[in-house]
This record gives C-alpha cells, sequence and structure tokens, in this order.
C-alpha cells in the first residue's frame, strides 16, 4: 500500500437488502463506527437520509426492525412530535401553530443507534416547509422525546 493509498482508500460500501447502499463509515473508536446513505421512506414517499450505528457487516436485525416498525407506526409519532415542537417554537413565536404536519414538515434525516447500550437515543430530522428555513431534531429515548432542537 503506497502513502496515497492509505490517505485515498475507498470507502467500503455494502449493499443492505433493506437500506440498500450504505456507506461504512471506520473511527478510531468502533462505538462510533456508522453506516451512511440514502433509503426509501414510505411516510415520506421519498428518500431519506440514514445513518446507523454499527460495525461491518451491517446493520443488524434489531436496527432493520425497528425501521421497518417506524414507517409503520409514524403516524402514531406525529402528535407528540407535534406538540414538543410547537412548544418549542413557541419560545420564539407566542401563537405557532402546525395546522397540517406532514404537509408543514418533511422527514429528512434518521439516525438510528445501537440497541444494545444503556441508552439508545434515535433521532428523525425534519425540514419546514413554511418557508421559514427551520431544521428540527427530535430526539427520542424508550419512545417518548427526549429533546427538541430548532435550528435556523
Amino acid at each position: 500500500m503506497g502513502l496515497f493509498d492509505f490517505f485515498f482508500k475507498k470507502p467500503v460500501v455494502i449493499n443492505d437488502e433493506l437500506f440498500g447502499q450504505l456507506r461504512f463509515v471506520d473511527t478510531r473508536d468502533k462505538a462510533m463506527n456508522f453506516f451512511e446513505g440514502y433509503t426509501f421512506f414510505k411516510p415520506s414517499n421519498g428518500n431519506i437520509e440514514i445513518h446507523v450505528e454499527g460495525n461491518l457487516p451491517g446493520p443488524d436485525e434489531e436496527q432493520k426492525q425497528f425501521y421497518l416498525d417506524l414507517q409503520e407506526d409514524y403516524d402514531k409519532y406525529i402528535p407528540q412530535i407535534q406538540t414538543a415542537i410547537e412548544t418549542e417554537f413557541r419560545h420564539w413565536e407566542k401563537d405557532f401553530t402546525i395546522k397540517h404536519f406532514r404537509q408543514e414538515f418533511t422527514p429528512v434525516f434518521l439516525e438510528i443507534p445501537r440497541f444494545n447500550q444503556e441508552r439508545s437515543i434515535w433521532s428523525i430530522s425534519f425540514d419546514t416547509t413554511n418557508g421559514k428555513g427551520h431544521e428540527i431534531v427530535v430526539y427520542f429515548h424508550d419512545g417518548k422525546i427526549d429533546e427538541v432542537v430548532i435550528d435556523g
């Protein structure tokens, strides 16, 4: 292996049967390794960027089942996501109200953790379609919202 190969080695790309093509990001700390890519997200009828924590050979069955369940149960999460976003937005806009969640918020990023940890937190990020350019990240722990972060 030459110096060029050392610094510019080709990324490892896997083809997962559920997620499709994923690039493996290998860090010095194996606990921080992850896969990234884009995959079809049924609730939005479009692609979503994903980040799946893990090591080779690829995402585990629990992570895959989580993704399948999230797609099926997505509508069940909307009321608590909507309430949490409205509460957070009202720090800046007193009368902020979401009228049509699916029309006003587009899921753009999903982070799936390793579920064998003491505290496994997953997150989903949304872009707003209201023209204000906000990106919202909603963090979940044990099926409940842990934190909402609004950027922009």
